[in-house]
């Protein structure tokens, strides 16, 4: 049975697709990249998404970070949704491991120190906990992972090859 809760967050990630997802990437605030299922009868039909965008934190927000003098570079994972009629496939979490390939790729182009996120409630708490995701020590409303645990994580789980660019800063 749907909580009432889990209702009003599908609304709320339904209408941030239709109406705001289009207009924050052409506005460079976000992206959002969506998962089509081009095998049924509706090939246009959006069976996932996931939106994220990049921002910064304070050192205080972080624990053990290098400088208390410097803002911290992160990366928000604003959204990931699986459609109603497509959960408990396992796309959710190839939709994440997706996007955290992604993040480890652009954090060795630019510099990234962590992922953050804020879930939704405690299942999807739960779900993300799995990646190693854990609370912000100031907000523990916020789940965190420095990306070289995404790394470790990647290549503990087998995707290592993914996210293996050859590059390395020194």
């Amino acid at each position: 049975m749907v909580s009432p809760e889990d209702r009003e967050a599908a609304a709320e990630m339904n209408i941030f697709l239709r109406r705001h997802a289009l207009d924050q990437a052409k506005t460079g605030i976000s992206r959002t990249f969506v998962l089509r299922d081009d095998q049924a009868e509706e090939p246009q039909r959006v069976v996932g998404y996931y939106s994220a965008s990049a921002g910064h934190l304070q050192p205080r927000e972080l624990p053990k970070v290098v400088s208390e003098q410097m803002t911290i570079p992160v990366v928000f994972l604003q959204r990931l949704a699986i459609d109603k009629d497509f959960q408990h496939r396992g796309l959710g979490t190839k939709l994440l491991v997706h996007f955290l390939v992604s993040l480890v790729r652009v954090a060795d182009d630019i510099g990234v120190y962590a992922l953050v996120l804020e879930p939704l409630n405690a299942r999807v708490d739960a779900f993300y906990r799995q990646f190693g995701l854990f609370p912000l020590p100031e907000d523990p409303s916020h789940l965190y992972v420095r990306i070289r645990d995404v790394r470790a994580w990647l290549l503990a789980h087998g995707h290592g090859r993914l996210c293996d660019t050859g590059m390395r800063s020194p």
